[in-house]
């Protein structure tokens, strides 16, 4: 995940990880499948030694069928969290142009997830799908975006400030 929060969270992952893989009953190999992730790779985060990219874990969560929280929580402590820019957990792609901040705490599973994504100049990211049924909503903050959605094309861009 390319940051100083990886001790932190690849243990979280990769208990959480062993633990839905399981439940659903599914081997390594067959997981490998589903996810196109390598057994490998699996296997080296299931016992914490190698923390995925992003990419990685939204194969992992779309072949499980879990949100990507689901992979990176940790605890169930249910009171109140201020979340700071240095808590949030920030995510970074492997070449750095792409990161992912979680506007939530880490540390319980919930059914709204909020995340601030940063983009370079010129950065791209590529991500699978959500599962069916997902909402996403994006608002920009600063400059401009193109996505791409079911093959169509949209550039969002900052909405002027109200008069």
């Amino acid at each position: 995940m390319g940051t100083a929060d990886d001790d932190e969270i690849a243990p979280a992952v990769g208990a959480n990880l062993r633990r839905l893989r399981s439940k659903r009953g599914l081997s390594l190999e067959r997981l490998s499948q589903r996810a196109g992730v390598s057994r490998a790779m699996l296997s080296q985060i299931e016992l914490g030694q190698s923390a995925p990219t992003i990419n990685v874990l939204w194969k992992i969560s779309r072949a499980l069928g879990v949100t990507f929280s689901a992979l990176i929580t940790r605890g169930t402590d249910h009171g109140p969290r201020v979340l700071s820019p240095t808590t949030a957990k920030l995510l970074t792609n492997h070449d750095g142009t792409f990161s992912s901040r979680a506007l939530f705490p880490v540390g319980e599973p919930r059914r709204s997830e909020f995340y601030e994504l940063r983009v370079k100049v010129a950065g791209r990211e590529l991500a699978e799908p959500h599962a069916p049924g997902t909402t996403e909503n994006l608002v920009v903050a600063a400059g401009a975006v193109e996505i791409s959605v079911a093959g169509t094309d949209y550039r969002l861009g900052r909405l002027p400030p109200a008069t």
